[in-house]
């Protein structure tokens, strides 16, 4: 199942919110776009002022998240539902330190590779921010 492998991906402490996202997630994904594309912009305003957050990950996410969306637009059910959940969880952090936290889109990076490699699209995987120290 789809959602198993998805969830064999991620890192544990980031599975249960995939998955509460994923029972409550739609199929239609197009819709999706107009908020990655807000979202986006809201990370652009923040990262104008905010020390520390790398605008540059959220932009690939964006980019990788919107790759999904037209790949799996015509698909069946499952990887719809899957890409859907993987969006809503970019765009609905749980705290602002997510976001402007140096590390704050870790978790993203890492359920957005999980939903393009479970949906076949490995080459939109994005690679994991670098830190200092």
């Amino acid at each position: 199942m789809l959602l198993d492998q998805i969830l064999d991906d991620i890192p544990v402490e980031y599975r249960d919110r995939y998955e509460a996202l994923h029972a409550r997630a739609g199929v239609e994904v197009q819709a999706l776009r107009p908020h990655l594309d807000e979202y986006l912009a809201t990370l652009g305003q923040v990262a104008a002022v905010a020390r520390g957050m790398d605008f540059s990950v959220a932009e690939r996410l964006a980019n990788a998240l919107l790759n999904l969306v037209d790949a799996v637009g015509a698909a069946e059910e499952a990887p719809r539902r899957a890409v859907h959940a993987a969006v809503i969880y970019f765009v609905q952090e749980d705290d602002d330190e997510e976001i402007t936290g140096v590390l704050g889109f870790d978790d993203d990076v890492q359920v957005v590779n999980a939903v393009a490699r479970a949906v076949g699209r490995p080459d939109l995987v994005v690679a994991l921010p670098r830190t200092e120290g």
